[in-house]
C-alpha cells in the first residue's frame, strides 16, 4: 500500500544520524556479524561514496520468493559495470557517506511507495560525480516468504515506482534486449513443465510492474486534473 511514512523515516533518520556513513537494511533482513566492518572496509578501499550489497533468499521453501530474487540478481548484473556509476542499488543493503546523502538531498520523498527510491538516490549521486559501487560479496540475507499474492503486489508497487522514477530520471530506462533477456533467463528447469512455469512467473512479475507503472501515470494524471478544477 502506499506509505509516505517509509520514504520520511529513512530520510529523519539519516538526518539525524551522527556518524560520517549511514548504513541501511530492512527489518526482514539478517546481516552478518561483520557486515558494518566490511563495509567500512570497502569504503577505504575503494574510495566509494555509495555503497550497496546484495541479497540472498533465505526462504528457499518459498517459490515466488526464489523468482523475486532471480529477478533482482538479473538487474544488479546486468546494470551494474563498476565503473563507479553502479546505480541498481536496493536500500536492504546500502550505504552512503552523510556529507554526500545531505549533498544530494537525500531520499525523495515522493516515493510513497516501496521501490524507486533507492534507485533515484543512486543515479543523483553518480549524476552529481560521486561514486557509486555495487560489491556482489556484501551479502545479507533476505527473510520475505513471499506468496502468490504478495509477489504480485510487490512488483505492482514497483510499478509505481518505477513510473515515478521514470518521470524524474528519463534517461534510466533499460534496453529491450534486456527484458527479453529477463524474460528468457526464466525458461530454466529439469522439465519443460518447470520452464514453462519459471518463466510465465517472470512474465507475470513484469505485466505487474506495467500495471503499477500505468497506475501511477494514472493517479499523477487525476491529481493534475484535480488540480486544474481547482484553480
Amino acid at each position: 500500500r502506499r506509505d509516505p511514512r517509509r520514504v520520511l523515516g529513512l530520510h529523519a533518520g539519516a538526518v539525524a544520524a551522527r556518524g560520517e556513513i549511514l548504513v541501511f537494511t530492512d527489518d526482514d533482513c539478517a546481516v552478518p556479524y561483520h557486515w558494518l566492518q566490511k563495509i567500512e572496509n570497502l569504503f577505504t578501499a575503494i574510495h566509494c561514496d555509495l555503497l550497496g550489497g546484495a541479497t540472498r533468499n533465505a526462504e528457499t521453501g518459498y517459490y515466488w520468493s526464489d523468482v523475486h530474487q532471480s529477478i533482482t540478481d538479473f538487474w544488479q548484473q546486468a546494470l551494474n559495470k563498476g565503473d563507479s556509476k553502479d546505480v541498481f542499488l536496493t536500500s536492504n543493503n546500502m550505504a552512503i557517506r552523510k556529507a554526500t546523502f545531505i549533498k544530494i538531498g537525500g531520499f525523495d520523498e515522493q516515493y510513497s511507495f516501496p521501490g524507486g527510491e533507492d534507485r533515484d538516490l543512486a543515479i543523483r549521486a553518480a549524476a552529481a560525480g560521486f561514486r557509486v559501487h555495487f560489491a556482489a560479496d556484501l551479502i545479507i540475507d533476505h527473510h520475505h516468504q513471499m506468496t502468490f499474492g504478495k509477489f504480485c503486489r510487490q512488483h505492482t508497487k514497483y510499478g509505481s515506482g518505477s513510473f515515478l522514477l521514470r518521470s524524474r530520471q528519463p534517461d534510466t530506462r533499460p534496453a529491450w534486449p534486456l527484458y527479453l533477456k529477463l524474460l528468457f533467463q526464466g525458461w530454466h528447469g529439469p522439465t519443460i513443465l518447470a520452464k514453462m512455469t519459471n518463466f510465465t512467473a517472470i512474465l507475470l512479475s513484469q505485466s505487474c510492474i506495467v500495471w503499477g507503472f500505468l497506475y501511477g501515470a494514472l493517479n499523477v494524471s487525476g491529481k493534475q486534473e484535480r488540480h486544474t478544477e481547482l484553480l
